[in-house]
């Protein structure tokens, strides 16, 4: 599936709330774990997976969107338990593109990282507005996702290295 909308590129996001799990993306293939309280932001908005082990088989999560109870899916079982709060926003791509030439595709604020609870708070407050949309959400909603990018490209320990 595409992820390029029309107004610019879709960066994913996502912070494991309990748990533990593994990132993976697909191009290039790279695998990274996430322990509870873990950040992690895909600038170029590319296929990835969540799972207890990079090698488990994944659903699509067009799929399993009808399956949303409360906002939340529940899948898998036997594996290890994780809870993990994700979405996405739109950025311009050509007005970024001198920023995110630099960056690596994945960023990854560790818990342990150095200003991870303000970058967790960013995505705490991030979801709970886009769970139940209001007047204003959309402008609040870009802000933090501005806000988010740019506490995510500090936090990052790669943020000069491009992968």
């Amino acid at each position: 599936m595409g992820d390029q909308v029309q107004e610019g590129k879709a960066a994913r996001f996502g912070l494991v709330v309990a748990g533990s799990c593994w990132l993976t993306t697909e191009q290039p293939a790279q695998s990274v774990p996430l322990a509870t309280g873990d950040c992690y932001v895909i600038l170029d908005g590319s296929t990835y997976t969540l799972g207890d082990d990079p090698r488990s088989p994944a659903l699509n999560c067009f799929d399993v969107v009808p399956k949303l109870v409360d906002g939340a899916v529940s899948l898998g079982g036997g594996g290890t338990a994780a809870t993990v709060v994700t979405g996405w926003f739109v950025y311009d791509e050509l007005g970024a593109r001198p920023l995110t030439a630099l960056l690596p595709r994945v960023l990854h604020a560790a818990s342990t990282s150095y200003r991870t609870d303000i970058l967790k708070a960013t995505l705490e407050l991030l979801a709970k507005e886009t769970e139940r949309p209001g007047v204003g959400s959309g402008v609040v909603v870009s802000g933090l996702a501005d806000i988010l990018f740019v506490q995510a490209i500090t936090q990052s320990p790669q943020q000069h290295q491009r992968k």
